[in-house]
């Protein structure tokens, strides 16, 4: 329990375990995309000529998600980040987490949506446009130990020095 009481080793440790889920939520979206893409080209998914109203209705959706997860993401760390709602160094790193991978799984559901669309639209397309927007929103929103330091209050030291 000593280490809980040392700030970088509490940074450092909730950052291993975040990094983890986002990196298999960043795995499945690649793969998913790459997968759904090769499934029609192959010619598993019978063609369908034209949008209907429910690839339609799916691509609003996924838009709206990507969109949403951006803004829930930049309320949670500002509510976090200080004024009247400002909180510890753990409880920050927490909120950090939560903004980080509620935004991580926003974008997960927005990219694997391209597989419904893509399976209906018969375009492999959607998939691999959908996945690589999840992909790149991912790679932007990636935890970094300089922004959970900064909004927990906490100067990062390198991570050679934690151990």
């Amino acid at each position: 329990m000593d280490g809980d009481a040392d700030p970088d080793v509490l940074l450092a440790r909730r950052l291993r375990g975040m990094r983890a889920v986002c990196a298999a939520l960043l795995s499945c979206v690649a793969a998913g995309a790459g997968f759904g893409g090769w499934w029609l080209t192959a010619g598993a998914a019978p063609r369908r000529a034209g949008a209907t109203d429910l690839s339609l209705t799916l691509s609003f959706l996924a838009m709206v998600l990507i969109l949403v997860a951006s803004r829930l993401q930049s309320v949670i760390l500002r509510r976090a980040g200080g004024g009247p709602f400002a909180v510890s160094a753990a409880g920050a790193l927490d909120s950090y987490r939560h903004a980080t991978l509620l935004a991580f799984a926003l974008l997960a559901a927005a990219a694997l949506l391209g597989l419904p669309i893509a399976w209906i639209t018969g375009s492999p397309r959607y998939a691999w446009v959908l996945g690589a927007a999840g992909v790149l929103g991912m790679l932007v929103r990636w935890p970094r130990r300089s922004a959970a330091a900064r909004l927990a209050g906490l100067r990062a030291r390198p991570p050679s020095q934690l151990e």
